[in-house]
């Protein structure tokens, strides 16, 4: 790493180019706010650069803006932004092989990998922007004309990308990884400082997002739930406001985290009496995989990929009925039954492994390009 740059520069030996093509990967993502998508991306560029390097594969190049930090692959200085990854990579190595980690690619490129995290847009189009649906729409679209490979975060994703008209043997899966937390130790002083020390709290990772379901979710359970257990609610700092935003302030019950670092996401998995999450629709759902290795006993919606993670490890409850939402809730905080959950996420943990998902990828790549 060059002192005080950012930048990465290690690994100036030749670019890893299977079958002959140098793999670029699209890092437009990396000039951008952090976000779920985007924590994949840098995980996923983390481990592929160490594997790359520990099987001798070659250099991993990663296309970005000056001054970001690549995760030890190499940085090829590009453009930000939509121009840089539409017209300035494709330009600048046209017949490289393009692996993009966050929902869009370069459609220019000769071929490329993708990763599709959801198919949220066009199933549920009326909770987006109309900017935004025409833009996923005509990237989605190039995606599949140019016949790139797809992956998906989940079996559910994938079905959805197929039902949106992907082509089944474009579209494989790799699981996302969470143990990224495991980096960064605890902060259990966290607690105190939002007023959860020695208190039982429910912890329920949200966003404003109307398909994250977090006001009914967090009102089925206030109204609910034993008085004494408070509410814990992150992600609601993210850009976007509730209709319900005073209810929340209202009541005392319910904690509304600020943005918080890793090592205090850590300690508030470790000691929530149960891991929430009521979405109506998710492509992956990382916090609840987050939560399996800090061993915290989950309830989570029935719907869409949430049970691929949470498997034995939760009970699962209808999002639109608030009765059971708090039912699952509390007997997920019974003792007997959150040790069974616990045990059962000692397991399911396994499955979310970002070196898992960083070897499943260079097979991937291997398979369709070498």
């Amino acid at each position: 790493m060059r002192k005080g740059s950012g930048v990465s520069t290690c690994g100036e030996g030749r670019l890893w180019a299977p079958g002959g093509k140098p793999l670029v990967v699209n890092g437009r993502f990396l000039g951008k706010p952090m976000s779920g998508v985007g924590r994949v991306g840098r995980e996923l560029l983390r481990e592929l650069t160490q594997a790359a390097a520990a099987r001798g594969l070659g250099a991993i190049g990663v296309a970005a803006p000056a001054g970001v930090d690549t995760f030890g692959a190499r940085l090829l200085e590009t453009p930000a932004g939509i121009a840089g990854e539409q017209f300035a990579m494709p330009r600048r190595w046209p017949d490289a092989t393009f692996l993009s980690f966050c929902n869009t690619a370069p459609l220019a490129a000769a071929r490329g990998i993708v990763f599709v995290h959801d198919a949220q847009v066009m199933d549920a189009p009326d909770t987006y922007s109309a900017p935004f649906r025409l833009w996923t729409h005509a990237i989605w679209a190039g995606i599949k004309a140019r016949v790139f490979e797809i992956v998906a975060v989940s079996e559910f994703a994938r079905e959805r990308l197929i039902a949106h008209g992907a082509a089944p043997a474009r579209v494989h899966v790799i699981l996302n990884g969470a143990d990224h937390l495991l980096r960064t130790p605890p902060e259990p002083l966290a607690l105190a400082q939002h007023g959860l020390a020695g208190a039982p709290y429910v912890l329920v990772p949200g966003s404003p997002a109307r398909l994250k379901n977090t006001p009914f979710a967090v009102a089925a359970l206030s109204a609910r739930l034993d008085p004494s257990i408070r509410i814990a609610v992150t992600g609601l700092h993210q850009p976007g406001a509730y209709e319900e935003a005073a209810a929340f302030a209202a009541d005392p019950r319910v904690v509304r985290l600020p943005q918080v670092s890793d090592g205090a996401l850590r300690a508030l998995y470790a000691n929530a009496a149960c891991v929430v999450q009521p979405s109506l629709m998710e492509g992956f759902g990382l916090p609840p995989a987050e939560a399996l290795f800090e061993g915290a006993p989950l309830a989570l919606s029935h719907r869409a990929s949430l049970p691929e993670v949470g498997g034995a490890a939760a009970l699962y409850f209808d999002p639109t009925d608030a009765d059971e939402i708090a039912a699952r809730v509390a007997e997920a905080m019974t003792p007997a039954v959150s040790a069974r959950l616990k045990a059962a996420g000692a397991a399911q943990k396994e499955k979310f492994r970002w070196s898992r998902a960083a070897d499943e990828l260079i097979a991937l790549i291997e398979a369709r390009f070498a």
